[in-house]
């Protein structure tokens, strides 16, 4: 639930519509829906040593609380500096809220169920952004901006309770994740990084924070509620990520971490290829046949997600914290780069033209990894003690 806020702003800020409202320009949204992924940068070592070291229900509740705050400063004061603050504070506290999360998957899963697991808690943590998107572009388009915010941080309070019972059952018990795992830096290590990084930068960066931009092209003067409309394709892909994060974990359980990043990443390079194609004509049916592939390249890209989330989960809290900060850059640099290629071009096809050619980067080094393996002797993608 605490996410809501967060995504609603990635459903209203790209629409043309209520950036002309806000008095805000395509530059202005890059730099709001990248700057708590910068944040994260910092703040995500910080937030691993810190919930080591702190009591970890404890910590969870209060950025819970404090996420909700945020939204209400939206509302409140829906200008762009008031605004960056509040993104700089929901940074901070993502970075807590999903270090607990899966640190609590992972001490729940047994040694061979990482990925089921995990995939269980990205699935239904992703339920309140089908509910944030969703609540968004309906309320924005109905009562407008103040009140929608206003009403989903109120909404998001609702995460306090669950939150401070999540870890009842492990809270005091030893933690596997907890476990700080030494190890040199690896060429697998290495290219974990590169492919959070590329996923981060073309799903989360790029693709989310322009559709609403994309649709507003391709249906101009056809529909008006196009937030409505950019929230309900939104809350769609994350429907797909809550319900086929659990299944998609256990084929990444059965065939390996590795093997699944390689085949998530090949098949959702040509996908991206495709809509890169059909993203210059601006009119209904290509936009319609553009959404339909968008949405193909969503479920590679929860796939790629789980199966690069568990491998770095088996490593412990330190090889996580180093793959999400890589996964977020990506994030970070993403809305930077597509707004910023938008403002110049008007045209989308150079962000998906550019997103083909990282996901592809990171198919190669996923390839890379996998090969690695199989010349090991294929036991197992990840060893017990680290690489």
């Amino acid at each position: 639930m605490a996410i809501m806020p967060d995504q609603a702003l990635y459903v209203i800020l790209p629409v043309p519509e209520w950036q002309a409202k806000l008095g805000l320009g395509m530059t202005d949204v890059g730099i709001l829906l990248s700057v708590n992924r910068f944040v994260r940068l910092l703040t995500n070592h910080w937030a691993e040593r810190l919930v080591r070291k702190v009591n970890a229900t404890v910590l969870f509740v209060c950025v819970l609380v404090l996420g909700a705050g945020v939204a209400a400063m939206y509302g409140a004061w829906p200008i762009m500096w008031v605004m960056l603050i509040g993104r700089v504070l929901w940074g901070l506290c993502w970075s807590v809220i999903r270090q607990v999360g899966i640190m609590t998957a992972v001490d729940t899963a047994g040694g061979d169920k990482v990925a089921s697991v995990v995939g269980f808690y990205n699935g239904l943590s992703r339920s309140g952004s089908i509910v944030g998107m969703l609540a968004a572009g309906w309320l924005c388009d109905s009562v407008g901006f103040r009140y929608c915010f206003w009403l989903i941080g109120c909404g998001s309070l609702l995460g306090v309770i669950p939150g401070a019972i999540a870890r009842r059952g492990v809270e005091g018990h030893p933690s596997e994740f907890r476990k700080v795992r030494e190890s040199r830096p690896t060429d697998n290590f290495r290219s974990l990084l590169i492919c959070g990084f590329a996923a981060g930068c073309v799903g989360t960066g790029m693709i989310v924070p322009t559709l609403g931009y994309v649709l507003a092209r391709g249906f101009a003067g056809k529909i008006a509620i196009i937030a409505t409309i950019n929230g309900l394709v939104l809350a769609l892909r994350y429907g797909i990520l809550s319900l086929g994060s659990p299944l998609l974990g256990g084929v990444v359980d059965r065939i390996g971490d590795r093997r699944a990043a390689f085949a998530f990443s090949c098949v959702g390079t040509g996908i991206l290829v495709a809509v890169t194609a059909v993203s210059l004509p601006a009119n209904v049916v290509m936009t319609i046949i553009l959404l339909v592939l968008v949405m193909a390249f969503f479920v590679c890209g929860t796939g790629l997600l789980v199966a690069l989330t568990s491998e770095a989960g088996r490593y412990g809290s330190k090889t996580f914290s180093w793959y999400i900060t890589a996964s977020d850059m990506g994030a970070a640099c993403g809305p930077l780069l597509a707004w910023a290629m938008l403002d110049k071009l008007r045209e989308p096809v150079a962000v998906y033209a550019v997103g083909s050619a990282l996901f592809m980067l990171g198919t190669v080094f996923a390839l890379g990894r996998m090969r690695r393996q199989v010349d090991r002797g294929g036991a197992g993608d990840v060893p017990a003690g680290g690489e």
